[in-house]
C-alpha cells in the first residue's frame, strides 16, 4: 500500500499496488527488493523540451541500475535509454557521457553526435569531463576492453556456456577478450585499443630486427597529421607460429607491445617496441615449459586490435 499526502486532492489518494516476484533458481534464499517512485516520463519530457532550445545537448547516463542481458553486457535501463532517445530527437547535436564500469548497450548510438566514456572518474570527474567536452584537453584514452556489436556477442563462446550443474565452463583457453573476436572474425562495436582524438595520426615504416635476448625489436614511425597536439597509443600484434603442434594453444593474433606518445601538430617520432623471447613462445602442457614459436610469423602495427595498417613477416629461427 502506498499513500501520498499534500494540499492537492489529486496527490492525497490511496493506491493499492500488488507485486508478484518469482526468484530465479540461483537466487539467494532471502532476496532484497526495493520499491521507489520517480516521475521518469515527466523528467524525460522536461529534458527534451530544454534540449530543443539549446545549441548542444549533453546527457549523462550511468550503470548504477543496469541489468545484464545475453552476452554479459549491461543495459542502462529503459528510463535512461528513453531519455537519450528523447533528447536526441529534440536536438540533433546530442552528446552522451557514459559513467560506466564496462561496456553497455547503446540502442540510440546512431541518433547522437558523440559518446564520451568517462568510466567512474571520481571527485574531479566533472572538471575532467568539461575539459574534454569543451576541447580544453585533447582526449587520449584508449579502450582496455572490447565493446560488443551484437545483442548476443558471445553466442557460441564456451566462456558463456552453462553446464547441467549450473557452473560456468571456462574452456576458451587463450581465446578471451579481443583474441576471441579476432579468431572468430566477429566485428566488435568498438575494439580493444579504440579511442578518438581531436587530431589524427598516421603509421609508417614498420621494421623488425633480432634482439640480443632472443626477442624482436619492432620499429615504426607515428606522425600527427592533424592540427592539435595529441597522444597516440600504437600497438604491435604478433601472429602464430606455423611450426608448433596443434596440442599447443595459439591465437590468430595477440598483443605483443604498445606505447603512448604525445606529438605536436605535424611532428613524427620513430619508436621501438620490444617483443620478448617469452612473447615468441607458447606454453606446452606436455613439456610443462615454454616452447619457442619458430618459422615465418606475422608482425602488425596500428592503433587498435582491428586497425593494424602495417604488416611484415619475420622468420624466427
Amino acid at each position: 500500500m502506498g499513500r501520498s499526502r499534500g494540499s492537492n486532492p489529486a496527490l492525497s489518494r490511496s493506491h493499492r499496488i500488488t507485486f508478484t516476484y518469482t526468484p530465479a533458481a540461483d537466487t539467494a534464499a532471502n532476496p532484497t527488493l526495493r520499491f521507489a517512485w520517480s516521475p521518469v516520463q515527466a523528467g524525460i519530457k522536461a529534458a527534451a523540451t530544454a534540449a530543443a532550445k539549446a545549441p548542444t545537448a549533453v546527457v549523462f547516463v550511468d550503470d548504477a541500475n543496469t541489468t545484464t542481458t545475453a552476452g554479459d553486457v549491461d543495459t542502462l535501463g529503459a528510463d535512461q535509454d528513453d531519455l537519450v532517445r528523447a533528447v536526441a530527437a529534440a536536438n540533433p547535436n546530442t552528446v552522451v557521457v557514459l559513467n560506466t564500469g564496462g561496456p553497455v548497450r547503446m540502442p540510440w548510438l546512431n541518433s547522437v553526435k558523440g559518446v564520451l566514456e568517462m568510466w567512474s572518474p571520481g571527485q574531479e570527474g566533472g572538471t575532467a569531463t568539461a575539459d574534454l567536452l569543451l576541447g580544453t584537453v585533447n582526449p587520449g584514452g584508449r579502450l582496455p576492453i572490447t565493446f560488443p556489436n551484437s545483442t548476443t556477442p558471445f553466442t557460441g563462446h564456451p566462456e558463456r556456456s552453462v553446464g547441467q550443474d549450473g557452473k560456468i565452463t571456462w574452456s576458451e583457453g587463450l581465446q578471451s577478450g579481443y583474441r576471441w573476436y579476432t579468431g572468430q572474425n566477429v566485428a566488435p562495436l568498438y575494439p580493444f585499443g579504440y579511442g578518438l582524438s581531436y587530431t589524427t595520426f598516421a603509421y609508417s615504416g614498420l621494421r623488425t630486427t633480432a634482439a640480443r635476448d632472443g626477442g624482436l625489436d619492432v620499429r615504426l614511425t607515428v606522425r600527427n597529421t592533424g592540427h592539435r597536439a595529441g597522444a597516440a597509443v600504437p600497438q604491435v600484434h604478433l601472429g602464430p607460429s606455423p611450426d608448433l603442434p596443434s596440442s599447443i594453444q595459439q591465437v590468430k593474433r595477440k598483443l605483443a607491445g604498445f606505447d603512448r606518445i604525445t606529438l605536436p601538430p605535424g611532428a613524427s617520432r620513430t619508436i621501438t617496441l620490444h617483443i620478448t623471447a617469452r612473447d615468441l613462445s607458447s606454453w606446452s602442457t606436455a613439456k610443462q615449459n615454454w616452447v619457442r614459436g619458430t618459422g615465418d610469423r606475422t608482425v602488425q602495427a596500428g592503433s587498435s586490435s582491428t586497425d593494424l595498417p602495417l604488416t611484415t613477416t619475420v622468420r624466427i629461427p
